[in-house]
């Protein structure tokens, strides 16, 4: 264990994920950013391992920095079904309200299996891939892709411009401009003098 692709991550109404990895189940509570309204953070994990005790090597292996990208892609999840011109299909689904409370472990699992999933896990996407603009415009919803790509390379120490501007094909300089836009519309939050993100 150790990143997301050995882990799964589905969910359910009121601000619930379940990730299951080889060894452990981590219930996640998620919530609104205050800051960042569109955002959906991790607010409290509760950790069940297999073995019945919570290891060193349980705890390394979780994999917190990847959840965190997954759920700000989460927040950028827009989707129309194609079907039936049903309901939109996005993150705010997850954050609709919930019978059940609390973090007891057995109650949760009856929650998830007893309430059908909110069919997100397989939405989001899980590489550097990111097309240009829609008609050029800079919509919110293209900038919490810019964002999620921006968050994952900072925490990798990697530098974040050039891998955007590779993976949408424009100058690096279009990036910048980019994340500026983002900071300006609280989609990222302010640059720190001598800090990246």
């Amino acid at each position: 264990m150790g990143d997301m692709s050995d882990w799964t991550m589905d969910y359910r109404p009121g601000g619930w994920a379940r990730l299951r990895g080889d060894d452990c189940t981590a219930w996640l509570k998620l919530g609104r950013d205050p800051d960042l309204p569109a955002r959906i953070r991790m607010e409290q994990i509760t950790l069940v391992p297999d073995s019945g005790h919570v290891t060193e090597a349980i705890l390394r292996a979780v994999p917190v920095a990847a959840i965190d990208l997954h759920l700000v892609m989460l927040g950028s999840v827009t989707m129309h079904s194609i079907t039936d011109g049903g309901p939109e299909l996005s993150g705010d689904m997850v954050m609709e309200p919930a019978k059940v409370r609390g973090y007891d472990p057995l109650a949760l699992e009856r929650y998830f299996d007893e309430m059908p999933a909110v069919p997100l896990g397989g939405l989001i996407p899980g590489g550097p891939v990111l097309s240009k603009p829609p008609d050029g415009r800079l919509t919110d919803e293209y900038l919490r892709e810019v964002a999620a790509m921006y968050l994952r390379e900072v925490r990798a120490k990697r530098s974040p411009a050039p891998m955007i501007a590779a993976a949408a094909d424009v100058p690096v300089r279009t990036v910048h401009r980019w994340i500026a836009e983002a900071r300006r519309r609280d989609i990222l939050p302010k640059a720190t003098r001598g800090k990246a993100g």
